[in-house]
């Protein structure tokens, strides 16, 4: 019989934990009035739906920009202090689009004592995780 051998736990390019969930889900209830209603020829992909994050060492930043006419721009910045647990690996940042209306649907739920984690596994796969205990 062959003796097992120990595999390194893995760590992931980004995680970051937050004690109060309702601090994302608010964050994401102001974004969603600029969604614009107009009609476009491409609606599930539209830029529109789109906000981006960007990870960087120092923290993760939400940006929102209002499609087709770029009148509004909210950007949101959480430093990695606001985080009780805050890692990023990345030798570059990492930018993500996000569904808003996928991301505020995970986040509806969310109450007062929940905490919710990000993570993201590979910098090259770019998919979060998001975990709500």
């Amino acid at each position: 019989m062959e003796p097992t051998k120990k595999t390194a736990a893995i760590m992931p390019a980004f995680e970051a934990t937050l004690c109060r969930a309702t601090l994302l889900k608010k964050i994401v209830d102001v974004l969603i009035p600029l969604q614009n209603t107009r009609n476009n020829a491409f609606p599930a992909i539209s830029p529109n739906k789109v906000v981006t994050v960007t990870v960087r060492p120092t923290g993760l930043s939400l940006q929102k920009i209002s499609y087709p006419d770029s009148v509004s721009l909210a950007s949101v910045f959480l430093h990695r202090e606001d985080f009780v647990h805050y890692h990023s690996a990345a030798a570059h940042p990492l930018r993500l689009g996000l569904s808003l209306l996928t991301l505020h649907s995970v986040l509806r739920y969310t109450d007062a004592g929940d905490v919710l984690t990000l993570k993201i596994l590979d910098e090259q796969c770019h998919v979060l995780h998001v975990i709500l205990e």
